[in-house]
């Protein structure tokens, strides 16, 4: 009798582990207005300062006192998270896995092995802290930066860009924003769409 309580205990507290470790639900961001969106273009690009060791001739025109080393996606990741914007990504590549295109970010993800994953390859900053990145793993595409933690992506769109490398910036409704830009030279609102001429 003690064996089969003892079991029954074993497989109970494995199915309570198993529910703590699943993943979040995706959430539903609502993207706000481009009228109250705006006051965040400035405070993102506070938040970031491009890569010293990759960009140190690129200017940081709004320093912040917390900045963390970034690139594009950064800048790009934290719009969106505060105003539920989506994220445009090209990625030149087309053998990637990661694809072009608009996408949305649908929550945090706790999957450490993914994480572990990019800290064991993905190249490392002059702090020695891991590099963004997007990555695609599963059928789930994820963004990660170090300071800023795991995040699903979910693709929503197709975007055919006249931009022919690795870049990303904001789409809000039908407008355009790239904070990175903005930080570099004052300009945020930008048009990248290829149209037929």
């Amino acid at each position: 009798m003690k064996k089969i309580l003892a079991i029954a205990l074993v497989v109970f507290a494995l199915g309570l582990i198993g529910c703590n470790s699943q993943e979040p639900e995706e959430e539903e961001v609502v993207q706000m207005p481009l009228s109250e969106a705006i006051k965040y273009i400035d405070e993102v690009a506070r938040m970031v300062r491009y890569y010293d060791d990759l960009f140190p001739d690129v200017p940081n025109l709004f320093k912040g006192p917390n900045e963390i080393q970034g690139q594009c996606i950064d800048y790009a990741f934290l719009f969106a998270l505060k105003t539920g914007a989506s994220i445009i990504i090209t990625n030149p590549n087309p053998s990637s896995e990661f694809k072009s295109g608009i996408y949305k970010v649908t929550g945090k993800s706790n999957d450490s092995s993914i994480i572990n994953d990019i800290e064991k390859w993905n190249s490392r900053d002059i702090n020695g802290d891991i590099r963004s990145c997007v990555e695609y793993r599963n059928g789930t595409s994820y963004f990660y930066n170090p300071k800023i933690g795991l995040y699903k992506l979910k693709k929503v769109g197709d975007y055919a860009s006249r931009i022919n490398s690795y870049h990303a910036w904001n789409l809000l409704g039908t407008t355009e924003i790239d904070v990175s830009n903005y930080d570099v030279n004052g300009a945020w609102r930008v048009d990248y769409k290829l149209r037929n001429l």
